[in-house]
């Protein structure tokens, strides 16, 4: 995990991660009620918190500042929280393997996590785009 208000996982011998990819997604949909504005493209960067079950829990700005630095940024705020609750993530599972008796015992666990995206808004020929890229 990372961000400001969360923690990192930190793996010791035996243990190891998988998971923690985007298995299923559809990009936001620039917000119909500012099209006619014409507005100059908008990058907005949030956080993702995604639950042990692969959902996501939460969408906050990262950083929260830049709320008060774009025009129209709760509409823009609303399209990517709207998107984002409908992706679906493979979990983030951490597996650890020790021995018992001359034995390899395994155990696993899903953890939530945190991941960071950069949502572009802008509008090419009078078209609606948005598109994302990971941080």
């Amino acid at each position: 995990m990372h961000g400001a208000d969360t923690r990192r996982y930190v793996l010791s011998a035996g243990e190891a991660f998988s998971g923690a990819t985007l298995a299923r997604f559809e990009d936001p949909q620039y917000p119909p009620s500012l099209l006619a504005l014409k507005l100059a493209p908008v990058t907005l960067v949030v956080q993702l918190v995604i639950g042990a079950d692969g959902r996501v829990q939460r969408v906050q700005p990262d950083p929260p500042a830049q709320l008060q630095l774009i025009d129209h940024a709760a509409e823009f705020m609303a399209a990517i929280a709207a998107c984002t609750r409908q992706w679906q993530f493979a979990p983030l599972v951490i597996s650890t393997q020790h021995e018992l008796d001359g034995r390899t015992i395994s155990t696993s666990s899903a953890k939530p996590f945190s991941l960071v995206y950069a949502f572009t808004f802008e509008l090419r020929d009078g078209k609606a785009h948005a598109s994302l890229a990971r941080q």
